[in-house]
């Protein structure tokens, strides 16, 4: 083998080797990003108020009566987490009525509440 090409095969293992430890280091980097990343993430997601209150969400089958509308229900039933219009929509949903003035007295609806007890 001339010296020529012995340069040449040697420069291009060189290069090779260089290639190599680039492809690793960048591995390297992008999964020591990922971890602090992570780890971050975990952090700041676990740090919430003590005081917070968790609420769950329930439903409760209703039997109308006389003079109930969706309007009265909801104002009953509805807390922060709907407006009147959004609890509403959200019972015609659940129920499958055609609109909001398709209940009648005696029927029985599913309506949708929160509460911070937990029920199993």
């Amino acid at each position: 083998m001339r010296e020529s090409e012995r340069r040449r095969r040697n420069n291009r293992i060189r290069r090779n080797r260089q290639l190599r430890r680039r492809i690793l280091g960048t591995i390297s980097a992008l999964c020591m990003v990922f971890l602090l990343a992570v780890c971050f993430g975990s952090t700041y997601s676990s740090a919430h108020e003590e005081n917070d209150t968790v609420y769950f969400k329930y439903f409760e089958s209703i039997q109308v009566e006389e003079g109930d509308t969706l309007t009265s229900i909801a104002q009953e039933y509805a807390d922060f987490h709907y407006t009147v219009q959004e609890y509403i929509s959200e019972v015609v949903s659940i129920n499958h009525l055609e609109s909001q003035d398709m209940i009648t007295a005696g029927q029985y609806i599913v309506v949708p509440y929160y509460s911070s007890d937990y029920k199993y």
